[in-house]
């Protein structure tokens, strides 16, 4: 899966949440609430489910026709109109990159990178405010008050609520609420002298916390914002979900018969109290934030809003709907499923190539897809993600051609033409005298039947045919006597012509000038019947490498 993969696809679920949310907001703030955790849990398992879900994706418009983006070693013509031209035919190209360059990563490796980096950040910053919570937890102290544990007990019975909450007193103005199979309230010093009334009223609220499972809910919506953090929707869809869940506890304190107004004034004094002074954030549920305060005593004071609990019906009809749109999300593919990379492979005369490989390697995710070409010299690759590819194709006896292919979701055909492989040749030449052996003359007889086979061989296939060459008269270096080093190694490029003599010879690298003249003199008088290709006389590269040793 692409990062624009997964992008669209937990925006599609973030953004199902948060619209039915919106069309739900004559409902009750507790259906809402659970509409949006299933679209968190919905973009949590996106990526898990992907590989199950059906696949779909868009269709792709005529006009947006696809091109290879530019090989290293093209000219800067040739590849601006490989960028507009929906045919794509490259010759004499086919170059291997130099050995130790280094690949510059692709646009899509670095955003992917980008992401991880965010993400992590998130998730230390969640990690450091969970750190800091258990740190002021620790130093709290137990908050044992017969009031509190009275109007505890009867509020938990109310809500049906089995498990006690620990009371915690700190020194902060903090009144926060956290955990699941262990739930903690803390409450700030002078808690013990508050009224019956807002102590109940502060219990109703953090035990609905409790009761509702919220900070459960809200701590997986910091991960998903943390994994997601470059997507608005996943901080819109976190902050709404705190909202919402404040709202469905102050809905769930009004039912239990307390006045709006008397909730709106107790909460206003709260306010007051505790941000007299800026405290650092922690990931629990707090019972007054200056950013929803205001809306909140609106909606308290509003008695026409819907306040009903939650029903069994509500939360499978809001569960069914969102899982639907998950999985609906988990199989759609930003790349078309018909883009495709197909061509014609040839060789330098034009024949088609059978059986050449051509494989193709996403930069980003390693994924390798490989073919064969036909008996045409056609190949085809389909089901291509958008995304930078490496593409390398080899054929026996041909280069091998390396070039970055960038799809973008549209069909490519990118034909191509593959140049003779290179002939390697190596010898090694010493200061030694001679031993007095001579080498036995070459069988003249068993050449010249050689060389007619060679010249009489028919190929049967379109292209491809490689009769290599034959070496006709041999020349070795010999040894400058005016050379004294310890002996190098001298490298030569070479053509082989039609005719079957060695020019074009060049070295390759720094060699002492007297070794490089010496395997030049000699390999220049090398004789060749020359290779031929489809029938046809024809040009090879030759690489010569000569081992100047010293024995002395």
């Amino acid at each position: 899966m692409t990062p624009l993969d997964l992008l669209v696809r937990v925006s599609i679920v973030l953004s199902a949440a948060l619209a039915i949310a919106g069309l739900l907001r004559r409902r009750t703030a507790a259906l809402r609430h659970w509409v949006l955790a299933a679209g968190i849990v919905g973009a949590a398992v996106v990526p898990a489910i992907g590989a199950l879900a059906p696949a779909w994706h868009l269709p792709a418009r005529a006009a947006a026709r696809q091109s290879i983006a530019a090989s290293p070693v093209a000219d800067a013509a040739a590849d601006a109109a490989a960028a507009v031209q929906p045919r794509v035919t490259i010759a004499q190209r086919a170059i291997v990159p130099a050995a130790g360059r280094r690949q510059r990563p692709s646009p899509v490796a670095l955003l992917g990178w980008l992401w991880i980096a965010g993400a992590a950040a998130g998730l230390l910053l969640l990690s450091i405010g969970l750190g800091r919570l258990a740190w002021i937890a620790a130093r709290a102290e137990p908050f044992e008050h017969e009031r509190w544990a009275a109007i505890q007990d009867d509020v938990a019975r109310g809500y049906g609520l089995a498990r006690r909450a620990t009371l915690l007193q700190s020194d902060r103005p903090l009144l926060v609420t956290w955990g699941v199979l262990a739930p903690k309230i803390i409450v700030p010093r002078g808690a013990a002298d508050w009224p019956d009334d807002r102590i109940r009223i502060v219990m109703a609220h953090e035990l609905a916390h409790v009761a509702r499972g919220d900070w459960l809910t809200q701590l997986a919506a910091e991960l998903v914002r943390a994994a997601h953090w470059c997507n608005p929707l996943a901080w819109m869809v976190c902050r709404a979900v705190r909202t919402e869940s404040e709202h469905a506890c102050d809905d769930a304190v009004l039912n239990l018969g307390i006045a709006g107004s008397d909730y709106a004034s107790h909460l206003l004094d709260l306010a007051r109290t505790m941000h007299t002074r800026r405290t650092a954030w922690v990931p629990a549920q707090a019972i007054v934030r200056p950013s929803s305060l205001e809306r909140r005593v609106a909606a308290m004071l509003n008695a026409r809003l819907n306040r009903a609990p939650l029903t069994g019906a509500g939360r499978v009809v809001a569960a069914v709907a969102l899982a639907l749109v998950t999985v609906l999300a988990a199989g759609f593919s930003a790349a078309q499923a018909s883009s495709s990379l197909t061509g014609t492979i040839v060789d330098q005369l034009g024949g088609a190539l059978t059986n050449a490989t051509v494989s193709l390697v996403d930069l980003t995710t390693n994924a390798r897809h490989d073919a064969k070409s036909d008996g045409t010299g056609r190949y085809d690759i389909s089901g291509l993600a958008s995304g930078d590819y490496m593409m390398a194709v080899s054929a026996p006896g041909f280069q091998t051609y390396k070039q970055r292919v960038v799809l973008n979701g549209a069909p490519v055909v990118h034909d191509l033409r593959l140049k003779l492989g290179m002939i390697q040749e190596s010898l090694t030449i010493t200061n030694a005298p001679p031993s007095g052996l001579a080498k036995p003359a070459p069988n003249r007889d068993a050449l010249q039947r050689k060389i007619a086979a060679m010249r009489e061989r028919s190929c049967d296939d379109p292209g491809g045919c490689i009769v290599p060459p034959i070496k006709l008269g041999d020349k070795k270096p010999v040894y400058p006597d005016t050379y004294t080093g310890a002996g190098e190694v001298v490298t030569l490029k070479a053509v082989i012509d039609t005719t079957g003599h060695v020019t074009n010879l060049q070295v390759v690298g720094t060699a002492s000038p007297d070794l490089a003249q010496a395997a030049i003199n000699a390999v220049g008088q090398w004789e060749f019947e020359p290779t031929r290709l489809d029938g046809q006389v024809v040009e090879t590269e030759m690489t010569v490498t000569v081992n100047f040793k010293s024995t002395k």
